[in-house]
C-alpha cells in the first residue's frame, strides 16, 4: 500500500495504471490491468511520482526532471528498454494492443524467471 512518506521500499506498480489508461468506456472493461504483465516493482518514490501516468509521459518527466536514477529503475523494472515495449508505451489504442503488450512483457518476465533459474 502507497503512503505518502518518499523511500526507496519497492511497492508493486502497474505500468500502465488503473485510472491512467482510456480506450473507450465500453472496451475498458475489457482490459485485464491486473495481469501480471502490466505489474512490475517500482521504488515507492518512483511510484508515486508516476501516480496515473502512461509509461511514456512517466518516463517523459523523468527525463526532463534529470531524475536518472528513477527512470533507469523504470526503464529496468518495466522492460522499457526492449523496442517491441518501447513502441507500445505510448500506443495503446485499442484492447488487441493491451493484449499484444501483455503478451510480449510476459515472454519477458518468463524469459528472466528462466534465466535467473538456470544460474542456481
Amino acid at each position: 500500500i502507497a503512503s505518502a512518506k518518499f523511500n526507496n521500499f519497492m511497492e508493486v506498480d502497474h505500468i500502465f495504471p488503473l485510472n491512467g489508461i482510456k480506450i473507450s468506456h465500453k472496451s475498458d472493461k475489457y482490459l485485464n490491468l491486473n495481469h501480471i504483465g502490466n505489474l512490475c516493482y517500482l521504488s515507492k518514490r518512483n511510484n508515486q511520482k508516476k501516480y496515473n501516468k502512461l509509461p511514456n509521459e512517466h518516463i517523459n518527466n523523468l527525463y526532463s526532471q534529470n531524475e536518472t536514477q528513477l527512470l533507469h529503475e523504470f526503464l529496468v523494472q518495466s522492460f522499457g528498454n526492449d523496442l517491441r515495449l518501447k513502441n507500445l508505451f505510448g500506443q495503446i489504442s485499442n484492447v488487441s494492443s493491451f493484449n499484444n503488450f501483455l503478451i510480449i512483457r510476459s515472454k519477458l518476465l518468463i524469459r528472466n524467471i528462466l534465466r535467473g533459474v538456470s544460474k542456481c
